[in-house]
Order: C-alpha cells, then structure tokens, then sequence
C-alpha cells in the first residue's frame, strides 16, 4: 500500500483518506501497550537514528535514508511545508538559519525532529532525521529504523502528488 500509488496527483487526499491510511486496530493496541507498559514520557531532547545502536559506531551516515525526501523535495522548501502540514508536523522556524526544524509525533510517545537544511553555494538541501532521546525506552533501533522509513516512505509519496 503506497501512499503515491493510492493517491495520485489527480486524487488529493482528506484528512479522512489520511487517517484511515495510518489508522488500524493494531496501531491503538501498540498506543495501549506502550502507555500501559513502558508509562515512558518523552524527553523532547533529540538524537539522530544511529544514536541508538547498541555497539561501537563511528561515522554512521544515514543520508541515504533520507535521500527520497531530497529527491522529492529538491531545494522547493516551499512544497516541503506543504507536504508537512499536510501531515500534522509542526514547524519551528529559526530566524536567520538555513535549518527549517519541524516536529511530528511518529508515535504517541515517540516524537520526532525533523531538520531540512537549505542548499546553498557548497552544499545540497539536506533533511535530518532525529529522535525523542527516549525512545530506545521504547523500542529497539530496527524497529525505530523502521518506523523512520515508513516516514520517510510517506513524505517522500506526499512530495511525488504535490505541485510546486
């Protein structure tokens, strides 16, 4: 089920189709669980996804990762608002920065920060992913690495139907 395959340029999707899109039994179960099991509260202080691992790590790069989102948003920083409100994200604008920080909750108790980086004479538009710093309380990397791609799955299919 791909969002862009489900809903292309011509069929722009509610809010309706958005949440019976996320929406399932399993998700409210999953919510239930971690409330009930973990009573885990986020920290609202943010790591990159490698942050993690468990193990030595050194100079982990996950911008492959995030390449679809480049690819879909190119330096249209623009489109890549839209394509965020869209989805519920929150923007926190820092004056006078090439950062554009955003915040969305890719689970209940899992915040997440989103962190677009405007190109400029040197370097391309970048996105940063980075989680709530409690949220390998909650779950294990490949299951956040998981979720991180199902995001990026999902704004990078958002990118493909929006006009600039």
């Amino acid at each position: 089920m791909e969002w862009y395959k489900m809903f292309p340029k011509e069929h722009q999707p509610s809010p309706e189709d958005m949440s019976s899109y996320i929406a399932s039994p399993l998700w409210e179960k999953l919510h239930g669980y971690i409330d009930e099991a973990y009573g885990s509260k986020p920290e609202y202080s943010y790591s990159p996804l490698h942050s993690f691992m468990s193990g030595p790590v050194g100079g982990f790069n996950i911008s492959w990762m995030t390449a679809p989102i480049v690819r879909a948003f190119g330096n249209d920083y623009d489109k890549f608002c839209r394509a965020m409100k869209y989805l519920g994200a929150v923007p926190e604008e820092i004056p006078d920065s090439r950062e554009h920080v955003w915040f969305y909750r890719i689970l209940p108790k899992i915040p997440m920060q989103i962190v677009y980086v405007d190109a400029d004479d040197e370097f391309p538009c970048e996105v940063n992913l980075k989680l709530d710093n409690h949220a390998g309380q909650i779950m294990e990397f490949e299951q956040l690495a998981f979720l991180c791609g199902c995001f990026v799955s999902t704004l990078s299919g958002i990118g493909k139907t929006i006009d600039p």
